[in-house]
């Protein structure tokens, strides 16, 4: 195994080198930009997972020439724009990972796998932190070497020192959790505490745990006895009621499941009774500097502020590219919408089944642009069509609605997550178990939509309604792709969105906020219209209640200190071991060579055979309903 020895820059800091994911300029780890052409660049963390008989690498030696240990289990890709190590000869070993894609809100996805002979497993996205890297290696001194990490604790920590609003919202996502592992066949990792790990109110595995076998497959009864145990509950009046659930919890696997969701629920709903919540809701529209005209729309209408204490609904809808009419498609979604407002606020009201609705009111919208193309007699690539993402929210309880590849994403203290999964070829190939995420974006038709409003009937529409739980301000960003193409949300949220809720002097308001989203989009992409929808949620608790412990230890540094961490280095090293122009030589298999270059050649000619192929047909909507990949309408995940 080849192992760069002279990569980064040696002495007490041991910094890495990282090659720019565009450029391919060596840069050195504390550079939070490429200094030849200023791309963001990642710090891609991942997890290990070794062949049992295998010891783990020393910390600073490097797997597979690539990926430099930080930790047993820990380590850092230094090559983040080359594509993922992968042999698609050990699927059984990744399976569970991809069949819970859409679960990747609480489960660790698959990065890549090694054959070494043995394979070794490579997960991205998941709650590493500090705590993984070994104790006394230097480079803990500087944080924005640390961006890639998460501030997760486990969650035995974090449990003694929580309300029980947050207690009980852990239970509750063990509870959306458990009928999907079990039916992945690893619900064994719930009974793994050290697997266990919180980001603030999110509930995060570390890795799956396939269950020993289906006959002796967990039962939920024997879970909430072991959490009894590892998580007790101090109150007498929580204790009693908590007994009491447990007891009477039904024999049946599917009756325990639902019993013990709807109890939680309940409980849930009791004690957001006392806590106050306040909903500030900006909306921003904009055609952006390449398209004639705008076929985004939004609900409330553009350059719209408002503050709700009751409940607050807000849509992005976008008009699909290369569709006439996609302009008109889009504001029928949003009419379809505001029509059933009254509908959907006393389904609030009378504690219906708000998930119900929301998929009757999709679909009712799916069927006015449906007649319209008929009326229209539009025919394939001819007829309007739209995505949908809408957000409904009340008190703590929070609905997402979501067609087609406009996102949903969820910030707070301790992260940015996307909560929304595409609708489009390359997730559905994940989710069929046939490659890995990052795999299935080579698919030639990777970005395509596999449905959209309007342009089949209902019966084959499967729109994903998402429940969450809010007990802690937090912010919420609905976004057409204009804004999300090239993760600019992931590169920027720290910058424009984290000062809403770290920084109570910010004079940023969700205005500005929205604003700056919209020049972000149109000056880093700007193919696109853009279009932002942003909730800040303001979750006041009752009086002489403490608040929650903060556990945020990952910092993304400013401009200014990242400056200052520059000239820290700069007195701590030779110059020359600082300046880009003196950082170490690529490693010979990442210089450009005669061959690099007849492969940056036949990567344009299939840029170009997949354009055309594009234009000829960039539809495949298939009919989704026989997706086996798809996730139920309710309880869909993250």
């Amino acid at each position: 195994m080849s192992q760069p020895q002279s990569q980064g820059v040696s002495g007490p800091l041991s910094l890495a080198t990282l090659y720019c994911p565009t450029c391919n300029r060596e840069n050195l780890e504390a550079f939070a930009h490429c200094h030849a052409c200023q791309t963001p660049l990642p710090k891609r963390y991942l997890r290990v997972i070794w062949p049992d008989d295998r010891a783990p690498l020393e910390p600073g030696s490097y797997l597979a020439g690539r990926f430099l240990v930080r930790g047993p289990d820990l380590v850092l890709d230094t090559q983040p724009g080359d594509p993922p190590p992968y042999t698609d000869s050990h699927l059984a070993l990744i399976e569970p990972y991809l069949k819970l894609f859409a679960w990747r809100l609480h489960i660790p996805q698959v990065f890549g796998l090694l054959t070494q002979p043995e394979p070794v497993l490579l997960l991205e996205l998941g709650p590493w932190g500090k705590v993984d890297i070994t104790a006394d290696l230097p480079i803990l001194q500087l944080p924005q070497t640390l961006t890639g990490l998460t501030s997760a604790v486990p969650l035995r920590q974090a449990w003694t020192k929580a309300g029980l609003f947050r207690q009980l919202n852990w239970l509750w996502q063990l509870g959306q959790l458990w009928p999907v592992l079990t039916q992945a066949g690893v619900s064994a990792t719930l009974f793994e505490p050290e697997y266990l790990r919180v980001e603030g109110a999110i509930l995060r595995l570390v890795q799956l745990t396939l269950n020993p076998s289906s006959e002796t497959a967990p039962e939920l009864g024997q879970l909430l006895q072991a959490w009894s145990e590892w998580f007790p509950v101090q109150a007498v009046a929580t204790q009693a009621r908590w007994t009491t659930l447990r007891e009477n919890l039904p024999q049946a696997a599917d009756l325990a499941s639902t019993y013990f969701q709807t109890q939680i629920q309940a409980w849930i709903t009791e004690v957001a009774e006392d806590y106050t919540f306040t909903f500030d809701l900006a909306t921003q529209t904009d055609k952006g500097p390449r398209r004639k005209r705008n076929e985004d729309n939004c609900y409330p209408p553009s350059e719209t502020f408002l503050v709700a204490e009751s409940e607050v609904l807000t849509l992005v809808c976008d008009g699909v590219g290369g569709h006439a009419g996609g302009d008109v498609a889009s504001g029928l979604g949003i009419q379809a919408f505001t029509a059933a407002l009254p509908e959907l606020r006393h389904t609030l009201i009378s504690g219906g089944d708000i998930q119900t609705t929301l998929e009757t009111v999709i679909h009712r919208a799916n069927d006015l642009i449906a007649v319209q193309n008929d009326a229209e007699e539009r025919q394939d690539r001819q007829r309007m069509g739209t995505t949908l993402v809408a957000a409904l929210a009340q008190q703590a309880q929070l609905y997402l609605a979501h067609v087609g590849d406009s996102r949903a994403y969820w910030i707070t203290r301790y992260g940015c997550y996307q909560v929304t999964l595409d609708d489009d070829v390359a997730s559905r190939e994940v989710r069929l178990g046939l490659s890995p995420y990052r795999v299935a974006l080579n698919h030639p038709y990777a970005g395509s939509l596999i449905q959209a409003l309007g342009v089949a009937p209902s019966a084959h529409l499967r729109p994903t309604i998402s429940p969450l739980i809010v007990d802690e301000d937090s912010l919420l960003l609905l976004c057409s792709d204009g804004l999300s193409d090239l993760d600019r949300v992931e590169q920027y949220w720290p910058t424009l969105l984290l000062p809403l809720l770290t920084d109570a002097n910010s004079p940023t308001d969700l205005r500005q906020a929205c604003q700056a989203l919209v020049e972000l989009a149109n000056s880093r992409n700007g193919h696109d219209n853009v279009t932002v929808a942003l909730i800040r949620f303001r979750v006041q608790p009752p009086e002489h209640t403490p608040p929650e412990p903060n556990y945020v230890q990952i910092f993304y540094p400013s401009p200014e200190e990242l400056g200052s961490d520059v000239l820290l280095l700069e007195e701590n090293f030779e110059p020359e071991q600082i300046l880009p122009d003196s950082l170490p030589p690529a490693p010979e298999n990442l210089r450009l060579s005669w061959l690099r270059v007849a492969v940056m050649v036949l990567v344009i000619t299939m840029l170009a055979v997949g354009g055309w192929a594009w234009y000829q047909g960039y539809w495949l909507f298939s009919p989704h309903q026989s997706d086996p990949s798809s996730p139920p309408t309710t309880n869909s995940g993250y």
